[in-house]
């Protein structure tokens, strides 16, 4: 079997007219959504890439995730989710108020009955009204579970708190990972059935570095990768905690929070810089695979991946923006080739279930 490496498809129309926070592809890979810092969140067909529905935002759009083909939920600057259904040619967009904390971090149970949302030092729990109610109802916002502060240790026990991931867990996901700058990680148990919602800290423990930028975490939930501010990623087995390998980006600066994503079923983990560039790294191995580079030299906000297992084509969509400038989508598709450096067979699995992430805005996130 031939290698596969991965090429870009650039997607001049696929743009917004400021920085692109996060990139989704829907469940089925019919679609593709991005959220900008123009107050805009757009909905493209795949692989098409035609634009079908523009929806224009009270804030800037940080945060993405789908739940189900025809369902988005969009988190932004302000506080404020949005829930946008497609009907049709047609859309419906709700709105839910929150604080007004930024929603940087959306994460939706397996099951579709329970959404994580998270932001700066605040992770909040919705639950999913009846199944028999009208799809229209979505998520209860009468009844949000807010998730108490992370146990606090020495040297960080007066630090601020602030969320940089947010993870169901579990296998009921009826448990959050998160993870914490200077707090490090908390499994937190959450009980939604009863008519007072609780959240309880299972287990916490912190790492050898000194600051979190963010976590993701391996589809079986045995490893997890943990960034830093160096622009560099180190993976951990869980329950263990031992690390397993260290990834560093050959180029790369100081203080740019740069997040990954395990992609093909774990086998490979993805990892942005602050050059325009991805790194493709064997998760097993320790092994660079390939490195994707962007036009334009800027930090990578936003990447989702995803499997077509009926064409059995896999598929990375990215954007690398400068704050205030336009920013396009770039797809990059995997084609077989007889490069050395590519993508060899062991390393793909035909199991890949899809992630996806978004990475916080790096502008201010007002106007």
């Amino acid at each position: 079997m031939a290698p596969l490496v991965y090429r870009p498809i650039p997607q001049p129309q696929m743009f917004h007219t400021d920085g692109i926070n996060s990139v989704a592809f829907s469940p089925a890979g019919r679609r593709l959504a991005s959220a900008g810092n123009d107050y805009s969140v757009k909905v493209w067909s795949f692989p098409e890439s035609q634009l079908l529905h523009s929806v224009r935002t009270p804030a800037a759009a940080l945060s993405l995730s789908w739940y189900d083909e025809s369902e988005l939920l969009c988190g932004l600057a302000n506080g404020t989710m949005l829930r946008i259904c497609e009907d049709g040619a047609e859309i419906m967009v709700h709105l839910y108020e929150g604080d007004e904390y930024p929603i940087e971090h959306l994460s939706i149970a397996k099951n579709g009955s329970r959404l994580a949302a998270g932001g700066n030092d605040t992770i909040t729990v919705w639950r999913r009204k009846s199944e028999s109610a009208q799809s229209s109802n979505g998520f209860d916002a009468d009844n949000v579970l807010i998730l108490p502060p992370p146990p606090k240790s020495y040297p960080s026990a007066d630090k601020p708190i602030f969320v940089t991931a947010i993870h169901w867990f579990g296998p009921e996901d009826t448990q959050i990972l998160a993870g914490y700058l200077t707090h490090g990680i908390v499994i937190w148990d959450v009980v939604l059935s009863s008519e007072h919602p609780v959240a309880t800290a299972l287990s916490s423990w912190k790492l050898p570095i000194s600051v979190i930028a963010h976590v993701s975490l391996s589809p079986n939930h045995d490893t997890y990768a943990v960034a830093d501010f160096d622009e560099s990623f180190t993976t951990y087995r869980y329950p263990s905690n031992i690390e397993i390998h260290h990834f560093e980006n050959e180029e790369r600066e100081t203080g740019i929070p740069i997040r990954s994503q395990f992609i093909h079923g774990g086998e490979i983990l993805l990892g942005g810089n602050s050059q325009g560039q991805m790194s493709l790294w064997g998760s097993r191995r320790g092994t660079l695979l390939q490195t994707l580079s962007h036009e334009v030299r800027a930090p990578v906000r936003a990447f989702s991946a995803r499997f077509d297992s009926a064409k059995e084509i896999f598929w990375i969509a990215t954007a690398a923006c400068i704050p205030g400038q336009r920013c396009e989508v770039t797809l990059w598709k995997a084609w077989d080739s007889d490069q050395p450096m590519g993508l060899r067979s062991q390393d793909i699995k035909k199991s890949y279930s899809e992630y996806s992430l978004c990475v916080p805005s790096l502008s201010s996130s007002s106007k």
